[in-house]
């Protein structure tokens, strides 16, 4: 089978006349491509303009019912060889002109808003479809002019005309990504005007200098779902300059009723102008999730946020200020969490206290020593933060245990985790801080180590934590080398876990030939307090 193109000129087919495929052809031998969605509905509107080969057409309409019967590409062939059979009386039909409107919608929903805009030279009809998206996507690195002052102003007034040109009473959402320098002004003017349209979703991506203003009609949206502002110049270790910096002024009151999703990324956000500290109340009582990455909050006292309802908590290097440069405080109230992750300085995480009653997992990624804070600082930090989660968390992810060595005296006074029901511990972490965490977890089912470096025989002469002797079902062991250390560990486990399931050890590739036959040896040869427990080297 063969194609051939015609790309002689782009004009408006008023003569197309749609061809079905003959019955006495038989199908072609070779598969049809899996091509995705967008890729076929706009190589199927390029056929219609460029004047495809009537097979290539045939091809992508048979493509097009696969996906819209949710089929396979065989059976929707099937389907359009029958279907060509009644339309033989109407082979001049022009099927892209006298698509449903919903169709039509679809199908430029799935465009970016240029391309969307370019699809009027298909047909008369289609000449104002474009101007009934609900949709809006604008890229400024999509104007191809060389010039850089050429781009800009074309880019802005591309951006212009199709608002000024909507027919949408409502907007379904809005995404705007800039590569250039803009004058806030412009982007404000963008959000307010679609937020009278009642916009659901907002997400504006830049990588140069922009703002958004307290006086912003986004303060004030009652339809507003999703929100996300993100500057992605540069990474989080080095230090923007001032020409690279998204600012945005907050009012000292926010409301959104309907906001379920906000995310926030390389942003700075400061109070609105005052001769004295301000506190900020944000609520938010439909919110579902929040995140905050490499954000700084500035001339603040006091932030309160208020979301009920949140579900999702992610905080990443995230700093809060005064005007003199000291910490600030952010409350943050919330009732059940489902997923809790924090990523930075321990000693950043000291401003905010969690106001949680309950957190089904927690991630905590503690960084190394910020200059100006001392390793036995970073460690009473990262306990202090162990303490807001006590008695709050059901499954606890630590990323680098051995940062609260220097804390071990303090660990002593830890609350217990009374909820805590599955520990892991990432990265290296020693014997005895090991053995204080599960004093202080009596509920512990399953626990996860990447890697045990001191397990000494006084600890085997030691009683065994109770949550090990009565609650511990599944232990997972990686990085298992075999040593004698690791050992003594396996050996406390087997013989004292007395409800113990399974312990998987996951080997170290060093870990090999007669030396793993001499260890599994060893390990086979301990007597499990748990008869039926499953013991297995991978």
């Amino acid at each position: 089978m063969s194609f051939h193109f015609s790309l002689s000129g782009v004009q408006r087919k008023k003569d197309f006349k749609f061809v079905p495929v003959p019955s006495a052809v038989p199908k072609p031998s070779i598969s049809l491509p899996r091509l995705g969605l967008s890729t076929t509905l706009t190589l199927l509107l390029s056929s219609h303009c460029f004047n495809f080969h009537t097979m290539m057409y045939n091809v992508l309409l048979i493509c097009v019912v696969a996906y819209k019967k949710n089929i396979d590409l065989e059976t929707s062939m099937n389907l359009y060889s029958s279907s060509s059979k009644m339309q033989k009386s109407n082979e001049d039909q022009d099927i892209i002109s006298n698509l449903p409107d919903v169709i039509i919608g679809h199908i430029l929903s799935l465009l970016s808003t240029r391309e969307a805009v370019r699809t009027s030279v298909l047909s008369k009809r289609w000449e104002y479809m474009w101007t009934s998206i609900t949709k809006l996507h604008f890229n400024d690195k999509e104007q191809y002019e060389y010039r850089t002052y050429i781009r800009k102003n074309s880019f802005l007034n591309s951006v212009y005309r199709v608002l000024l040109h909507l027919n949408s009473s409502s907007i379904q959402s809005l995404s705007v990504s800039i590569s250039e320098n803009y004058d806030p002004y412009h982007v404000n003017q963008w959000i307010s005007a679609l937020i009278s349209r009642k916009v659901k979703e907002i997400c504006i991506h830049s990588v140069k200098t922009f703002g958004i203003s307290s006086n912003s009609t986004l303060w004030k949206s009652p339809y507003l779902e999703n929100l996300t502002l993100s500057m992605k110049a540069y990474p989080i270790i080095i230090r923007r300059p001032t020409d690279y910096d998204m600012r945005v002024t907050v009012p000292t009151n926010v409301d959104f009723l309907s906001l379920t999703v906000l995310n926030l990324s390389g942003i700075t956000l400061t109070c609105a102008p005052s001769n004295y500290m301000r506190d900020l109340i944000l609520k938010f009582p439909a919110l579902r999730k929040f995140e905050t990455v490499d954000c700084t909050w500035l001339n603040v006292k006091l932030i309160t946020l208020d979301m009920p309802k949140l579900e999702v908590l992610i905080i990443s290097d995230t700093n809060v200020f005064t005007a003199d440069g000291s910490p600030s405080v952010i409350n943050l109230f919330a009732l059940h969490l489902a997923e809790f992750s924090y990523s930075g300085f321990m000693s950043d995480a000291s401003w905010f206290p969690l106001y949680i009653e309950s957190i089904a997992s927690a991630n905590i990624y503690p960084r190394r020593c910020v200059a100006g804070v001392t390793e036995a600082q970073n460690a009473y930090f990262a306990y202090q933060f162990l303490r807001k989660l006590s008695n709050k968390v059901k499954c606890l992810k630590f990323e680098q245990p051995q940062v609260l060595v220097l804390a071990v005296p303090r660990l002593f006074s830890l609350p217990e985790f009374g909820k805590l029901s599955r520990l892991e511990l990432r990265d290296k972490i020693m014997g005895p801080l090991l053995w204080i965490l599960l004093g202080k977890s009596p509920w512990i089912e399953t626990l996860t180590l990447q890697e045990l470096i001191i397990f000494d025989h006084r600890l085997t002469s030691m009683s065994v934590p109770p949550c090990v002797a009565c609650k511990l079902k599944v232990v997972n062991f990686g990085r298992f080398r075999g040593d004698e250390h690791e050992l003594r560990f396996v050996k406390v486990v087997i013989e004292n876990a007395q409800v113990l399931k399974r312990m998987s050890l996951t080997c170290e590739w060093t870990l090999c030939g007669p030396k793993l036959e001499e260890v599994r040896e060893k390990i086979f040869s301990f007597k499990k307090s748990a008869s039926s427990a499953v013991i297995e080297l991978l």
